[in-house]
């Protein structure tokens, strides 16, 4: 998410051939927060091109096409995840008069009308539906502490508490048997074979968390490699140098007047 005239943009970076980006999108209003389609050929992403509120889009990776605009709303929305068919985009919605975060759907196919789906009293964010569609984890603050939570799908009527310590960015695994959560340092798996387990750390490390509300990672479709954010080292001040000229003269006269 590079700026640019003091906005953000999102940019695609190549990480199997060239290791080089390119900016996918160029506005003066703010464009990041990202999914991917299931079958990358889009890039759905929030954006305030308006002048208004962050809404939501989507262009195709090819590059043909015009960008296509999928929600409209006085609200902010933030994108987070994709049903596995492709069909469903789950999403957050911040309310600008009262401040509170809810989740929304929006059909990707036929009219595209976007659906409140978990509106309560507390903030919730952070939606992702399990690959088998039978699970949705999202973040919820209800307890006075960010939790990561599960409920069935598309019922919503079981709630199961995930987290007991605080957790953040829910994430499936490609088959749908781990569930993984940011819990300060600590990456956490969850086991789901097919009911939760308990947490586990699965690594830790000085990674970037990001946006409070936002994922900072992501995992590589095999499962095997997660993609992290590590804060770069500031690069190191220059050593400065004082030359003073004609210092012999100097240290003569002052040793001559006794200073």
């Amino acid at each position: 998410m590079p700026q640019k005239n003091n906005s953000a943009n999102v940019w695609l970076y190549d990480v199997t051939r060239s290791g080089t980006g390119h900016p996918f999108t160029d506005d003066t209003g703010d464009e990041w927060w990202t999914v991917w389609t299931p079958d990358g050929k889009r890039v759905i992403f929030h954006s305030s091109r308006d002048g208004k509120s962050l809404n939501l889009y989507w262009k195709s990776v090819d590059g043909i096409g015009e960008i296509v605009r999928l929600t409209e709303s006085a609200n902010d929305q933030s994108p987070y995840a994709i049903s596995s068919d492709g069909k469903m985009l789950f999403y957050m919605e911040h309310n600008r008069l009262t401040s509170n975060k809810d989740i929304w759907v929006l059909p990707l196919e036929g009219d595209r009308t976007p659906r409140p789906l978990l509106q309560t009293p507390a903030q919730e964010f952070g939606p992702t539906l399990s690959p088998d569609g039978r699970w949705l984890a999202y973040v919820s603050d209800e307890t006075g502490r960010q939790e990561v939570y599960v409920r069935n799908y598309p019922d919503l009527g079981r709630v199961i508490k995930i987290s007991s310590e605080g957790g953040v960015s829910p994430m499936w695994s490609s088959a749908g048997d781990y569930l993984y959560f940011r819990q300060g340092r600590k990456m956490m798996a969850v086991s789901f074979l097919p009911e939760p387990g308990i947490p586990k750390v699965l690594f830790e490390g000085d990674f970037v968390l990001g946006h409070r509300w936002g994922r900072r990672y992501d995992l590589s479709p095999d499962g095997k490699r997660f993609l992290m954010i590590r804060e770069s080292e500031p690069p190191s001040s220059p050593t400065q140098y004082n030359i003073v000229l004609n210092w012999f003269d100097e240290l003569k006269q002052k040793v001559e007047t006794g200073n």
